[in-house]
């Protein structure tokens, strides 16, 4: 099969070259100066968070026992039978934000079972009775996002 595959690609190239060797030589045209780069859109939300749709206040499905700091408010959700994703908007830096979250969610009594803890990008990933915890922290300029999924528990099989 590779065999052919590759007598394939060689007719190709073949009968491209052949068909270019009849043409009459062309005076190459000049390169095509730049456009302006477009203006960046406001506010996006993060590509890796698809289907939200805008909010002004958490959802009722929202955990009682993941806190919400001063300062952000829920700009945008997706509430769906798997679990919750919300985008929280605010001012400050990463890694604060992340030690309020450790500190919190321990409080709570979510494990944490994990962090990113470098640079503009930070998470804390936790776990508590089943159900698990991401959430991501974003300094865009002095803009702060952060991006929490939650997850429940699923439900139990019967037997």
């Amino acid at each position: 099969m590779k065999r052919s595959w590759s007598w394939l690609a060689a007719a190709i190239v073949a009968v491209s070259l052949a068909a270019r060797a009849d043409e009459p030589a062309r005076t190459p045209a000049p390169a095509p100066t730049p456009a302006p780069a477009p203006a960046p859109p406001a506010a996006p939300l993060p590509p890796r968070m698809p289907n939200l749709l805008p909010i002004k206040a958490l959802p009722a499905s929202y955990p009682k026992d993941v806190p919400v700091p001063e300062g952000v408010t829920p700009v945008a959700a997706a509430d769906r039978k798997v679990g919750l994703i919300i985008l929280f908007k605010g001012k400050g830096k990463s890694e604060p934000m992340r030690v309020f979250y450790e500190g919190a969610l321990t409080k709570q009594g979510f494990a944490i079972a994990g962090a990113d803890r470098t640079g503009p990008e930070q998470g804390v990933f936790a776990t508590k009775d089943g159900r698990t915890l991401t959430i991501f922290f974003e300094e865009r300029g002095e803009e702060l996002q952060i991006q929490l999924a939650h997850v429940p528990k699923p439900p139990e099989k019967p037997q």
